[in-house]
């Protein structure tokens, strides 16, 4: 993948143990265990693993990948196009809101697939363009946290 292993990084609940996302509805952090809906019925998916990688290069070849593979971003059948749009302007590649019938590079595919593979779940890469969008949107969410826990 030809990043530095110090680029690589497990976030969110797969290193933290617990969800620091807060809930959609009651906006509140419920700070649930990983995995915690799968461990109450296993019939559920079992959480998926972030993982960010902080490399200019590699922001800059999925990228052009990507305005290749859309025409310029003229495709109206991508639904998650706005989403993704969002994303970029923090510095973020956010895989999930790529178009479905993209394919990331082989090696971030070959990657992927050895760890879903590996760990049963489903893999998410998260690519920033440098460390200061990476530690930014960190910093963010901490803040957040912080506010909420503190107005109740």
């Amino acid at each position: 993948m030809n990043a530095h292993i110090r680029e690589v990084i497990i976030v969110g609940s797969g290193k933290l143990g617990f969800s620091i996302k807060p809930e959609r509805d009651t906006v509140l952090y419920m700070f649930k265990d990983f995995d915690f809906n799968y461990n109450r019925d296993n019939k559920n998916e079992k959480s998926d693993l972030d993982i960010a990688i902080i490399s200019s290069e590699l922001f800059d070849r999925e990228f052009k990948n990507l305005y290749h593979y859309t025409e310029g971003y003229s495709s109206s059948i991508w639904k998650d196009r706005n989403n993704l749009a969002k994303y970029v302007l923090k510095g973020r590649l956010v895989t999930r809101f790529f178009p479905d019938d993209f394919k990331l590079s082989k090696e971030l595919k070959d990657v992927q697939s050895r760890y879903e593979k590996l760990y049963g779940r489903i893999i998410n890469f998260e690519i920033y363009k440098s460390w200061f969008y990476f530690e930014t949107y960190h910093e963010t969410n901490i803040k957040n946290i912080q506010v909420n826990l503190i107005s109740h």
